[in-house]
C-alpha cells in the first residue's frame, strides 16, 4: 500500500478472504455499539482497532482491519461470556465506525446543563490538559463535561461561532450556523464564571483579568477533526461574554460551481476573475463564507499561465 503497489480495499479483502471471513468495505450501522460504548474506552478501541457491530445467532461480530491482532477480541469475548468472529473492514472506515459511534452516545448538550447542580463542584478547573480528541475526555467535571460537549456539538452542526451570553439570571448560549445565530442551550448564572474559566484555561488567557478584553486561541480533535478556535473575552454589565470562532482545519477547498451562486452571478464573475487587472471586493457578514468564496476563486484561476 505505501508503494501503491495495491490499494488498502483490495489489500483488505486479501486479508478476509485469507483468513476465511466477511469482508465489508463500509459499516453504516453498529446495533450493538451502544451497549458496549460504555463498557469500552474509545482509546482502547482505537488502540486495538476493533468495535462490536451487531449480534448474529448468538455470536458478536466485531468490526477489525487487522484479523491476526485477536487479543482484543479475546478479552472482550471471555468479559462478555460470548463467541466472537471477526469482520474485516477497512482502517479509515473502522475509524469512522468508533468515532460516529461514541459521537452519538456522548451525553447531549441539555443533558451536562442539567448536571450543573452546584457552584461547589467547579471550583478546581486549573491545570487541566486537553485531551487529544474531545471524545476520548473522561472527565467526571460536570463544566469540563459542559465545554466539551458545546464544542462537539459545534462541529456536529457545522457552526462557524459560539456566543456566551450572560444576561439577569441566566447565560444564553448560541450558535452561528449558516450567518444566523441560534440560541442552544441557557446555562445557570451561578455557574457562569466557572464556564467562562474553563474556556480562559483551554484558550490560555489570564483568568485573573476580567475588566479588558483578551483574545486567545486552542486547538481541538473532534471525532478526527481537527478545529482551530479563536477566542474573545469582552467585558460585560452582567459579566464576560465569550465569542468563539470555530475554523476547521480539514475541510476540502470547495469550488466556485458549489457555492450556491446564482447561474446569472456567477458565469460574469467566472469571466471576470481571468482578467489581467482589477480589484475583487468581497464583504458579507461573519461566517457567510468570504474566505471560502475567495480561496474558490483561487482555485478557479489559471495557475500554469499566471503568477498567483
Amino acid at each position: 500500500i505505501k508503494y501503491k503497489l495495491t490499494s488498502e480495499t483490495l489489500y483488505q479483502q486479501a486479508l478476509a478472504a485469507y483468513y476465511d471471513l466477511e469482508y465489508q468495505e463500509t459499516i453504516e450501522e453498529a446495533p450493538a455499539a451502544k451497549e458496549f460504548t460504555s463498557m469500552i474506552p474509545i482509546r482502547y478501541a482505537k488502540r486495538f482497532m476493533f468495535f462490536p457491530v451487531r449480534w448474529q445467532k448468538g455470536i458478536l461480530e466485531v468490526a477489525v482491519d487487522d484479523p491476526a491482532e485477536s487479543q482484543a477480541m479475546d478479552d472482550l469475548g471471555r468479559r462478555c461470556k460470548c463467541h466472537v468472529q471477526a469482520l474485516v473492514t477497512t482502517p479509515q472506515s473502522l475509524l469512522d465506525l468508533i468515532n460516529r459511534s461514541y459521537d452519538e452516545s456522548s451525553a447531549s448538550t441539555a443533558d451536562a446543563v442539567d448536571q450543573l447542580d452546584t457552584v461547589e463542584e467547579f471550583e478546581s478547573i486549573m491545570g487541566i490538559e486537553e485531551p487529544e480528541d474531545l471524545l476520548e475526555a473522561t472527565d467526571e467535571e460536570p463544566v469540563k463535561r459542559l465545554v466539551n460537549s458545546l464544542l462537539w456539538q459545534a462541529a456536529k452542526e457545522e457552526a462557524s461561532d459560539i456566543h456566551i451570553d450572560p444576561a439577569p439570571g441566566e447565560t444564553q448560549v448560541r450558535y452561528r450556523i449558516d450567518g444566523i445565530l441560534h440560541q442552544i442551550t441557557i446555562i445557570p448564572r451561578q455557574v457562569h464564571v466557572t464556564v467562562v474559566n474553563r474556556i480562559k484555561v483551554m484558550s490560555r488567557l489570564d483568568i485573573a483579568q476580567k475588566g479588558l478584553p483578551q483574545d486567545g486561541r486552542s486547538m481541538v480533535l473532534i471525532a478526527g477533526k481537527k478545529i482551530d478556535i479563536r477566542v474573545s473575552t469582552i467585558p460585560t454589565v452582567h459579566g464576560e461574554k465569550i465569542v468563539m470562532r470555530l475554523l476547521y482545519q480539514d475541510e476540502k477547498l470547495m469550488k466556485l460551481e458549489h457555492l450556491g451562486l446564482l447561474p446569472e452571478v456567477l458565469q460574469p464573475y467566472q469571466k471576470m476573475i481571468q482578467r489581467s487587472g482589477g480589484i475583487v471586493l468581497v464583504t458579507g457578514p461573519t461566517g457567510s463564507g468570504k474566505t471560502t468564496t475567495l480561496y474558490a476563486t483561487l482555485a478557479c484561476i489559471d495557475h500554469r499561465s499566471r503568477n498567483v
